[in-house]
């Protein structure tokens, strides 16, 4: 695939933010490559902490999502602690690290728009919660 025709695409996040109740147990942030499918891509993934804690409101997750020719899409799947506390919105980030291409691919530029994304945790033990059932 030592060719300038050779569309590996990009890597990005399908959005900048995203928002769960803290009841909703696994999410799935999507990771989309864009622009072309050929010859396999890897990029690397990590959540990091910002108001909401590791261990208390998600649990840390970190990875490696493999595409192979063809794949444009994989999910990273972050689980969400719920507890019984009335709190505010908290929020943490994923972020795509270190997208590598396969040694015979020769014009893959990594990440287009969207390397990092904010997830909001919105509490679900509020009187207002209750009113939206």
């Amino acid at each position: 695939m030592l060719s300038s025709t050779v569309k590996p695409g990009e890597m990005q996040l399908e959005e900048a933010v995203y928002q769960f109740f803290e009841n909703v147990g696994t999410v799935q942030i999507p990771v989309v490559r864009v622009g072309g499918s050929d010859g396999q891509i890897r990029v690397f993934y990590r959540t990091a902490p910002k108001t909401a804690l590791t261990g208390t409101d998600f649990e840390f997750s970190s990875g490696e999502l493999v595409f192979k020719e063809g794949e444009t899409r994989k999910f990273i799947e972050i689980n969400i602690v719920n507890d019984d506390v009335k709190e505010e919105t908290k929020s943490f980030e994923v972020e795509l690290l270190n997208p590598e291409a396969a040694q015979d691919i020769i014009n893959f530029r990594g990440f287009v728009r969207i390397p990092k994304a904010e997830v909001y945790i919105l509490d679900d033990d509020s009187k207002y919660f209750l009113l939206l059932l």
